[in-house]
């Protein structure tokens, strides 16, 4: 699928790259990570607002969440990777519940599959996420740790 469900584990939640540097050097990142996509959305083409989409990888024996790299996202892509936050939202009435319909149906137009393949991959998705989030993971920033020094970040695991 170009486009899926990537639930962040509870004990990872806000322990990312742009949480841990300056507004300045995460905007030099994002400007970059836009303009290699040509300002478009790198799954669905959508032009328009973008996100920095952190791209993280899991090492699920050795207990490593490693950041690998960036994607540059319209809003939709951005909110069906984090579909668990969406859930969050809409039940704290920050968005529509008419909100969840919509990135299902961008999901399924972006996928050329069915409403069924959708519910299969985000319940798949969510019992990787109950199972990633019973484990405290050990965040690896390695790649980026010059960024970090500027900032003199002290959370992050080497």
């Amino acid at each position: 699928m170009k486009l899926e469900i990537e639930l962040i584990p509870k004990n990872s939640w806000y322990k990312n790259l742009r949480n841990n540097i300056s507004k300045r050097e995460w905007d030099k990142i994002r400007k970059k990570v836009y303009k290699k996509a040509c300002y478009e959305c790198e799954v669905c083409k959508n032009t328009g607002l973008l996100y920095c989409h952190e791209r993280w990888n899991y090492d699920d024996i050795n207990k490593i969440q490693k950041l690998i790299g960036f994607s540059a996202l319209c809003e939709n892509c951005h909110y069906v990777n984090h579909l668990g936050l969406v859930n969050i939202k809409i039940a704290s009435n920050e968005l529509p519940e008419q909100f969840m319909d919509d990135l299902i149906d961008h999901f399924c137009k972006v996928n050329d599959c069915s409403k069924r393949d959708f519910e299969e991959h985000r319940d798949r998705a969510y019992n990787k996420w109950i199972e990633r989030s019973k484990v405290n993971w050990n965040i690896d920033f390695r790649i980026w740790k010059d960024i970090l020094k500027k900032k003199q970040a002290t959370l992050i695991d080497f």
